[in-house]
């Protein structure tokens, strides 16, 4: 039995904590260079909304055009599964344009872990591609995000995306200012993309009680040199066991 990433509600909020790992500073914020803020076209493509942002984000890094949000989801699933995703699209539903949810391989399905990693390596080949189990450690997402790669965050049968970090500032759901800590932007497929969410890395790694991290997706460098801008991170292999799928 295979398990997939899926659409699910999660919370944000709960205690602040400031970073007691921190041996930088920590402050990039990719949606002010290329990053797209995308909403997912269908119910279950949390995973191909990822892919495509961060395709987008590679392809152009350091312009603000309007993104091709849409287009580049339906063209991440058709890649994926090889048959035409995008001719069916119904966009007089919104957020249904795939008529609901549906099974693994089909337009209107989720993902498995391992077709993230192998989608991000195909449509990127750029970069090379890690996939490592669970969280990583604050220290090594501040190395990763100054590197100039975003964290893909797959768990509880969803994915979205750390893009940024900054000293604390305050805010309900990030860390006290002036308090020495960062938190993090992350991007997520079924919020409104015009609210910015910035949170502490608690809240990040644990943002309900329920809500289990269990694979980051990230480059490691350039797959040409995969010399200048590397990250330490210690990638493991995904686990062997059957694993969550990705709506």
């Amino acid at each position: 039995m295979h398990s997939f990433v899926g659409v699910v509600a999660l919370s944000y909020f709960g205690a602040s904590a400031t970073n007691v790992e921190s041996t930088q500073s920590c402050n990039v914020d990719f949606t002010k260079n290329g990053m797209p803020v995308c909403f997912q076209v269908c119910q279950e493509w949390c995973w191909a909304t990822v892919i495509g942002e961060f395709k987008e984000y590679y392809l152009k890094r350091n312009t603000n055009d309007t993104p091709f949000c849409r287009k580049k989801e339906c063209n991440v699933v058709s890649k994926a599964i090889g048959r035409d995703c995008c001719t069916p699209l119904n966009p007089s539903e919104p957020e249904k344009e795939c008529g609901g949810g549906s099974d693994v391989g089909t337009c209107g399905g989720p993902a498995e872990y391992s077709t993230i990693l192998s989608q991000l390596t195909a449509e990127i080949p750029s970069q090379k591609w890690v996939q490592t189990d669970g969280p990583p450690s604050e220290a090594q997402l501040q190395q990763i995000l100054l590197s100039g790669s975003p964290v893909g965050r797959a768990g509880s049968g969803h994915i979205d995306a750390v893009v940024g970090c900054r000293p604390c500032q305050g805010g309900p759901s990030g860390c006290p200012k002036g308090s020495g800590g960062h938190e993090y932007r992350l991007i997520d497929s079924l919020v409104d993309p015009e609210k910015e969410m910035w949170l502490s890395y608690n809240i990040v790694v644990h943002p309900s009680r329920e809500y289990n991290w269990h694979s980051s997706y990230y480059s490691s460098g350039s797959a040409e040199t995969n010399a200048s801008g590397t990250v330490s991170s210690n990638p493991r292999r995904p686990p062997s066991l059957p694993q969550p799928t990705i709506v």
